[in-house]
């Protein structure tokens, strides 16, 4: 599980749901080889190495 910041992300609520964190969250991530590439609105660079985008759940991310 990684923990982040809500505000990394200006549409993220702590108290929506994960689903609904998770949808941000994958609204901001892409594919780039093995790494899965998350780009927040801070600028800041998540680089998840060697994870794929699809075997992400929004049981992987909790927002504070």
């Amino acid at each position: 599980m990684l923990e982040l910041d809500h505000a990394l992300f200006r549409q993220a609520d702590i108290h929506a749901s994960p689903g609904s964190n998770f949808d941000v969250i994958q609204h901001h991530s892409f594919q780039l080889g093995s790494d899965v590439i998350i780009l927040t609105d801070t600028r800041d660079v998540i680089d998840l190495r060697s994870t794929n985008l699809h075997s992400l759940t929004a049981m992987d991310f909790i927002l504070v």
